[in-house]
Order: C-alpha cells, then structure tokens, then sequence
C-alpha cells in the first residue's frame, strides 16, 4: 500500500509571505537607520537675529515662516518630524507644530515632501494641491493619515525659501 499523501503548501502564497516580512523588516531597518541621530532640528530651535540697523531696517526677532500661530522659526524640511496642535477640529482648524526627534519622540506626523512656489501668490493658489498631488498616496497607504499643507506666509515666503509643507499626519 501506498503511504498516505502529504498535504503541499501552495507555492505562491508562501513566497508572497516570505516577502513581506523581508519587505516589513528591511523597511523597519532602513527608517531607524535614516531617523538615528537625527535630532529633527531642535539642536537650535531659536531663530538668529537680524544685526541692529536702522529703524527702517526690518522687523527684529524672530521671523516665522508660516505666520506665529503656526510658531515654527525655521522653514521645515523633508523628513522632519512634527508634533501638531489643533485649534479646532484635526484638519479642518489652524495648527501650531513643533519638530521633534523622529527616533526618541511621538511625532503626530513628518514632513514628506516641500512644494516650491515661484512666489507668493503661487504657493497661496497651488501650494496645497501640490502638496495633496504629492503625498496622498503616502497618506492613504497608512490607516488613519491625512495630507496637510502648511503654506508660508506674505512676510515669511523668503524665509521659507518659497516652500510649502507638504505633511503627513495622524488623524488621531
């Protein structure tokens, strides 16, 4: 008599799982080894200040890219981690962010991408779109993220370096 056959595993769905977990473990490896030492911009959070001039040479203190409700002194950049309040309802009110540390902190969200605007009135009129275009597929491969675009200001344009923020935060 013939022994009892063995039961075979599908080959594909194995394989699909074997890759997978290397793709879930190399992209863990890859994110903490990008996102250690990095201290996110908080080393020197204070913006410099202008040199005394004349009176007529500008406000003094410090300059903020996105307007003061938002409170960040320097432009944000690709990669950096944000904390986010709202003042209202998530998404739909104003923000006050602050960077942190991606690795040592509990970012409510990360700058994915910075849209540069030729001026003023472009980042104001396309700014957010281009910042949904770019990261909406970043925000929907994640189960509860939205896209959010945080546009410089008249006065702080130059200090933003014409760049829109696209970001990628938690709905939570």
């Amino acid at each position: 008599s013939l022994p009892p056959a063995r039961r075979r595993w599908p080959l594909v769905p194995v394989v699909a799982l074997v890759v997978g977990v290397l793709l879930v473990v190399v992209g863990g490896t890859w994110a903490a080894v990008s996102l250690t030492g990095d201290d996110g911009g908080t080393k020197d959070a204070t913006a410099k200040k202008r040199p005394a001039g004349s009176p007529s040479s500008g406000p003094t203190g410090p300059v903020y890219p996105y307007g003061e409700q938002v409170g960040l002194t320097k432009p944000l950049q690709a990669g950096d981690c944000v904390k986010a309040v709202w003042s209202g309802p998530a998404f739909k009110s104003a923000l006050n962010l602050g960077v942190v540390n991606c690795a040592k902190d509990w970012p409510d969200g990360q700058v994915v991408a910075v849209d540069t605007a030729d001026d003023y009135a472009d980042a104001l009129a396309h700014g957010a779109q281009r910042c949904t275009s770019q990261s909406a597929a970043t925000a929907d491969a994640l189960p509860d993220a939205g896209v959010y675009a945080v546009a410089p200001t008249k006065d702080g344009f130059v200090a933003a370096k014409g760049g829109t923020a696209c970001l990628v935060l938690g709905r939570h």
